[in-house]
């Protein structure tokens, strides 16, 4: 680009928020490892790349009529903290699973109807996507069993709640598709 120190980067076959988060990933590592005095920003309108936060990855989220590249309008550091506050118990890689549970209007992403955040924070802490899908996939009674493994896992779920993740499920799995890097 011709300005110290700012590459230009492509990867082919990744758009620019897939190959941020798969850059930002591989120097939170390099730093972890080799230097441990330096940091990642990123500054992005994007707050799907809030998901790449870590101690050494930082977001500087721009927003206004011509983000990202006016002086004039705002941006804000967003860090760790700030995402433990937002999302609460979440690890910011779980961004993905917690918008395709909940919805997200700015992604255009539905969600469960009428699922509460204080759910899907349990359901993401608490059990593994992976046994959800299988559960999904390969029970005949699915609401049982899945109400049975959401006792296991220890989230407070109803009945309904788990019908209409169930039911909305499918969604989901869509949802992760079109989000996941």
């Amino acid at each position: 680009l011709g300005v110290p120190n700012i590459y230009k980067v492509s990867i082919p076959g990744l758009e620019a928020d897939d190959a941020i988060i798969q850059i930002s990933s591989e120097l939170d590592t390099r730093i972890k490892e080799k230097y441990k005095d330096r940091r990642v920003f990123i500054s992005s309108t994007d707050k799907d790349l809030l998901c790449c936060l870590t101690e050494n990855v930082r977001i500087i989220l721009k927003y206004g009529k011509t983000a990202p590249f006016s002086t004039k309008d705002g941006a804000e550091l967003r860090d760790l903290e700030y995402f433990k506050g937002e999302f609460s118990s979440i690890a910011p890689s779980k961004l993905f699973i917690f918008k395709a549970l909940t919805g997200d209007s700015s992604d255009n992403i539905k969600g469960i109807p009428r699922f509460r955040k204080s759910v899907a924070f349990e359901i993401i802490n608490k059990c593994s996507f992976r046994k959800l899908i299988s559960i999904y996939s390969d029970s005949t009674e699915c609401d049982k069993t899945m109400l049975e493994y959401f006792s296991k896992c220890g989230v407070a779920i109803s009945d309904k709640q788990v019908s209409d993740f169930i039911d909305h499920f499918s969604n989901v799995l869509q949802n992760l598709k079109v989000l996941s890097p």
